[in-house]
């Protein structure tokens, strides 16, 4: 069977999706907003003990550990600007259009 107009469309934007759902910078951008999020909370809950203590003590108050916290929340959000420029300097281009009127 034929597709014809808005479905021809649907089944093209369809396919797309299925082979490569978001684009780099939509990625990177979902990445980038909840980077800060999962940061904070990963270090304020404890889970990221004891990967932080090979670096640093962390202080047993609640002032100290919101600090470090918030500074994991910094470093996060740096992690994925570095990926991403790393990311974007070794993606391959997309070709050119060689159409010409």
């Amino acid at each position: 069977r034929r597709a014809l107009g808005s479905e021809k469309m649907f089944m093209m934007s369809k396919d797309h999706f299925l082979r490569k759902p978001f684009n780099t910078l939509t990625f990177f951008s979902i990445l980038l907003a909840l980077a800060p999020v999962v940061g904070f909370f990963a270090t304020a809950t404890g889970l990221l003990d004891p990967l932080i203590s090979l670096v640093y003590n962390i202080p047993e108050n609640w002032e100290g550990r919101g600090l470090t916290s918030f500074v994991m929340s910094i470093v996060s959000v740096n992690i994925v600007l570095i990926w991403f420029v790393a990311y974007a300097f070794n993606e391959e281009p997309e070709p050119a259009n060689k159409k010409t009127k």
